[in-house]
């Protein structure tokens, strides 16, 4: 199995974009476009730079990264989750999930409130600079009816092996009603 810094890498370049800001009835708020180039400065060494073309962030965000946290897992794929390690009913909180397929990325960073309620949700649709990937369609309903099959892992934070399993999702539709079932 690749390392957490190999499996990060796979998401090395520049990545042209947009987050786009959603209320959680699914309504899109502001779009605002981007710019992220994460680059490897050595073998466990990494800068990333985010622009955002909006006055509410003037300046790029740049973070550095000599360590990975257990609050940030990546999968071989590139793939990742973080968010925090610990639940405080009492706090805000957000979560970040990012798939990555040859030169698309999707993120969805999803924020809650005080009490645990989910405020925003943003999304971040990415194409590596360069490339000619072209952005899918948007999905309907009926894209997605129908049985799907797929593999599952599970990462852990103290390093444990993953653990690796088949799933199989079926969705059907009963007048506008959608039934999943998950094994």
């Amino acid at each position: 199995m690749k390392s957490q810094w190999q499996c990060l890498f796979e998401n090395l370049g520049q990545w042209q974009g947009s987050f786009t800001s959603m209320s959680i009835a699914g309504e899109s708020i502001e779009e605002i476009p981007s710019l992220l180039i994460l680059e490897a400065l050595g073998e466990e060494h990494a800068r990333i730079t985010l622009t955002r073309e909006s006055p509410k962030h003037p300046q790029p965000l740049v973070m550095d990264f000599t360590s990975l946290g257990a609050n940030l897992l990546f999968f071989e794929t590139g793939a990742f989750c973080q968010g925090s390690m610990q639940y405080a009913p009492t706090s805000p909180f957000g979560v970040e999930f990012g798939l990555i397929h040859r030169d698309r990325r999707f993120r969805l960073l999803a924020m809650y409130n005080a009490e645990s309620a989910l405020e925003t949700f943003t999304i971040m649709r990415e194409q590596r600079v360069g490339s000619d990937a072209p952005e899918q369609p948007p999905l309907q309903v009926e894209d997605l009816l129908g049985c799907w099959q797929g593999s599952a892992m599970t990462l852990y934070p103290d390093g444990r092996n993953p653990n690796a399993f088949t799933t199989e999702l079926t969705i059907a539709q009963s007048g506008s009603t959608l039934t999943q079932t998950l094994q």
